[in-house]
């Protein structure tokens, strides 16, 4: 289940001469996705900040950018600040959950973009089909990287990878390995 991160700071500086409640800089916020089962609505719980961590930092946070930086795969967090350096979170989480990193490369000949923007990428372990959407520019003043990153839980394979390209074409896609980064080329699938 996806999480939420909001990076925060306040649109003004003078906000910390006055007593309205709020700062200029401020902590990010992590949700964590505590939905149970597989109806019913979706509910988040804020992770805490644990001391000296990087959600325990006030900041003035303009941009969000999410890339696995070290290639653990977990996800990071690098933030864009206001007159200051980017803050770079390191995703710690001791899970030992799978996962895969998706790469796609369109067919231009297709009339698919090379980047792939637009494509859906269905997953299915189990009983659940999980969708991720390929796009760009989520963040103001920011980019991603420009890959479907799929937590997996506990699953040990994928039975079924899907891709819908920008162009429409449906391709299906076998995985061999997961906890690992792979591409996938349009037209290089079992079309469907």
């Amino acid at each position: 289940r996806k999480d939420i991160f909001v990076a925060n700071g306040h649109l003004y500086h003078i906000v910390d001469n006055f007593q309205w409640g709020t700062s200029f800089a401020q902590q990010a916020l992590l949700f964590r996705n505590v939905k149970k089962g597989t109806s019913g609505p979706v509910t988040f719980s804020r992770v805490p900040a644990a001391p000296n961590s990087g959600l325990s930092l006030s900041i003035c946070a303009r941009g969000l950018a999410l890339a696995d930086f070290d290639g653990d795969g977990r996800v990071d967090v690098l933030m864009a600040n206001m007159d200051a350096a980017p803050t770079l979170l390191r995703n710690v989480n001791p899970d030992k959950n799978n996962w895969l990193s998706i790469r796609l490369n369109g067919d231009t000949a297709a009339k698919s973009p090379k980047d792939a923007i637009g494509s859906i990428v269905y997953i299915t372990t189990g009983a659940v089909r999980q969708r991720f959407d390929l796009t760009s520019g989520a963040s103001y003043a920011s980019q991603s990287e420009q890959v479907i990153h799929a937590g997996l839980g506990t699953a040990a394979k994928i039975d079924r990878l899907e891709v819908v390209w920008p162009n429409g074409q449906k391709e299906e896609f076998s995985v061999e390995k997961i906890n690992t980064a792979a591409t996938l080329v349009q037209g290089t699938g079992l079309k469907k």
